[in-house]
């Protein structure tokens, strides 16, 4: 999947990772998903003093136990928008760093599923924030993405008002959000997609000719993720230099030439932007000041915080409006927080 973003792979010095991890306490959130899976795979190397790979996916959960049988690795299936069993699992396992991985990702399918958007990227963010801040959770990371910059689709929303909420916190626990681009080859990610159509010998499918995409692998991903962790302090955003964004059609035609067999000919199809999508994603907002580069591969960004008090507000309103309001009203309590 590297050789075909036409780019040197991003390595960092991980020298920073492995003095802090080793010997930490650490909780993962969606550690059954691409991410949070290879996030414990690569923590693991590290030597923490323990993980607890958390999901609310059973046959996950059974895939990690079976995978990673080790005594300091603790698997609970749980709903991280369960309070009380999250109250539970941070009294047991005290860690002392959360990386905050789970959540409903994929862009098309939230327009019209915004409930468990609601529900599972802010309600659970708030839920997991709150037990930090009691439990004294050293730092927290959370898993953010471009499509939070000028948000156009309600993935895009959830996740820029988890941003604004967590660096509106002043506590002593660190929160410091990592956005993404595309990760290429991750669960239901553009690469998978296109490599299931080539071997059914399907026309591949995009949405315009001109739709360009940032991306990065699961592995470097991961590690912006921990070097985040390890250097990162309260508010900051943390993004990878991943070169320029790349013309779908031109991976369509890379992967095309890599995986066709020999007779095949594969077309591509333009099927028009979809609700939500768009046609260039963005970094970061004009507001926001890169402070500097980190080995210059990671660009570190603050910006100025909103108030905690009107967040909450804003979050307090959608939990209350999410068991009675429709969803045009729910879609505009959304925006009114931004």
């Amino acid at each position: 999947m590297e050789q075909l973003l036409l780019r040197e792979s991003i390595t960092l010095d991980s020298s920073n990772i492995e003095n802090y991890i080793h010997g930490k306490r650490i909780m993962i959130t969606g550690a059954a998903g691409s991410i949070g899976s290879e996030l414990l795979k690569q923590a693991l190397q590290y030597q923490p003093a323990h993980i607890v790979a958390v999901d609310h996916s059973e046959s996950g959960i059974a895939g990690l136990k079976l995978h990673f049988p080790l005594s300091t690795l603790s698997t609970p299936v749980a709903d991280i928008n369960d309070p009380d069993h999250m109250k539970r699992l941070f009294s047991e396992y005290k860690p002392e760093i959360v990386f905050h991985a789970a959540a409903c990702k994929h862009v098309n399918l939230l327009e019209t599923q915004l409930i468990p958007a609601i529900k599972n990227n802010i309600f659970a963010t708030h839920v997991l924030a709150t037990l930090a801040i009691e439990f004294g959770v050293s730092k927290f990371v959370f898993i953010s993405t471009d499509k939070a910059v000028n948000p156009t689709s309600i993935m895009g929303l959830s996740k820029r008002i988890c941003e604004l909420y967590l660096q509106s916190l002043k506590t002593n626990t660190q929160f410091i959000i990592t956005r993404f681009g595309n990760v290429l080859g991750s669960s239901g990610s553009v690469y998978p997609i296109f490599l299931d159509r080539i071997k059914q010998n399907k026309p591949l499918e995009i949405t315009h000719p001109e739709v360009t995409r940032y991306f990065m692998t699961i592995q470097e991903s991961v590690l912006l993720v921990l070097e985040a962790a390890a250097i990162g302090k309260s508010g900051q955003i943390m993004i990878f230099e991943m070169g320029n964004p790349l013309s779908i059609v031109e991976l369509a035609n890379r992967m095309i030439t890599k995986y066709q067999k020999p007779g095949q000919h594969i077309d591509i199809v333009f099927t028009g932007l979809r609700p939500g999508e768009k046609l260039h994603e963005e970094l970061q907002y004009l507001h926001e000041k890169t402070v500097r580069l980190y080995q210059g591969k990671i660009r570190i960004i603050e910006s100025e915080a909103n108030s905690q008090s009107t967040i909450e507000a804003g979050i307090k309103k959608l939990r209350k409006l999410i068991k009675t309001a429709t969803i045009p009203e729910l879609n505009l309590a959304l925006k009114s927080i931004l």
